[in-house]
């Protein structure tokens, strides 16, 4: 008999076992996201105090990424007895996936969660489950981009400084762009060396530019390196000679333009670019008659440096990338 009772008194003195955990949760998310202290705080919030542990704990893992259309996705899996469930949610603010997870952890532990009780004496059917929320799909992402350009700049190699304008039209990738550019050279007054300076030459260079280019986007700013091909035409007209001379002649040149732009506002962003080209062709200009006056002799390379103002003008094929949980 005292046996007995020594064993009761034991059992009712040893400490009751430790409840298991309703849910484990692995959480990696980069900085500037809330941790999984304040995801636990969230689901605690939610839950009742008097809410019960299920009998299998509840695994969840969440992985959130910067998405490539701005803003934050989480990869959320939901694991229970051999069962799993995964999904895609995306979001503006990380805080607001943080509060999704949490409301999905709270409905799969409680699927009456969120029912609204019934006050009256009549007893009333349950509440079917509150639905849980549906992923928020991704923007739709367009695969190519039409853009225009407007760009000044100077120039100097193959002619003597002067001033150039250039207008672009261009279809860009997300890491390529094809541009199809107009420029012309504002005019020039050349006069021939001494003792021929009573001669000169009026000259302007018109210019057809086709480009392709590669370029990496880093937040707001892009750097665009392109390869060039030039034609176009050369207007020369001689000055202080008995009789007024026009010529027109082939302008053909390739090389490269380097390129720094960024996005002010919207679709709108501004540039800055270096251009080195090449001339195929070399030129000498000569005043008639006898003796022959050298005027001018074009140079070997031209360089140019500029800024532009350009403006995203449309779409072309937009994709819509939404995900949704298995």
């Amino acid at each position: 008999m005292l046996s007995l009772i020594t064993a009761a008194a034991l059992a009712l003195a040893s400490p009751a076992a430790e409840e298991s955990p309703a849910y484990t949760v692995q959480w990696d998310a980069p900085a500037g996201c809330p941790g999984v202290d304040v995801l636990q705080r969230t689901v605690a919030s939610m839950r009742s105090p008097e809410a019960t542990s299920p009998a299998v704990p509840l695994v969840v893992r969440g992985e959130v990424t910067g998405s490539d259309a701005g803003g934050w996705r989480l990869e959320l899996e939901l694991g229970r007895g051999g069962s799993v469930q995964r999904r895609t949610i995306g979001a503006d603010r990380c805080q607001a996936l943080v509060e999704s997870t949490a409301f999905i952890i709270a409905v799969a532990l409680d699927p009456n969660f969120g029912a609204v009780e019934e006050t009256t004496a009549e007893p009333e059917p349950e509440p079917e489950p509150e639905p849980e929320p549906e992923p928020k799909p991704e923007p739709a992402q367009a695969r190519a981009w039409i853009y225009g350009a407007l760009a000044g700049g100077v120039r100097r190699g193959a002619w003597p400084t002067g001033a150039a304008v250039e207008a672009t039209l261009g279809l860009a990738g997300s890491a390529w762009r094809v541009e199809l550019g107009g420029a012309f050279d504002l005019p020039q007054q050349i006069v021939a060396a001494p003792p021929n300076d009573d001669v000169s030459m009026q000259v302007q260079v018109f210019r057809g530019a086709l480009r392709g280019c590669a370029y990496k986007a880093v937040k707001r700013f892009a750097f665009p390196m392109c390869g060039v091909l030039e034609l176009g035409s050369i207007d020369a007209r001689g000055q202080g000679l008995p009789s007024t001379r026009r010529e027109q002649r082939l302008w053909a040149a390739a090389g490269l333009r380097g390129a720094v732009e960024v996005t002010i506002a919207g679709p709108v962003g501004l540039g800055v670019f270096v251009d080195g080209m090449v001339p195929f062709i070399e030129h000498r200009f000569v005043a008639d008659p006898e003796p022959v006056a050298e005027i001018y002799r074009s140079g070997a390379a031209e360089f140019r440096a500029g800024g532009y103002l350009r403006v995203r003008m449309g779409a072309i094929g937009a994709s819509d990338r939404r995900k949704t949980g298995s």
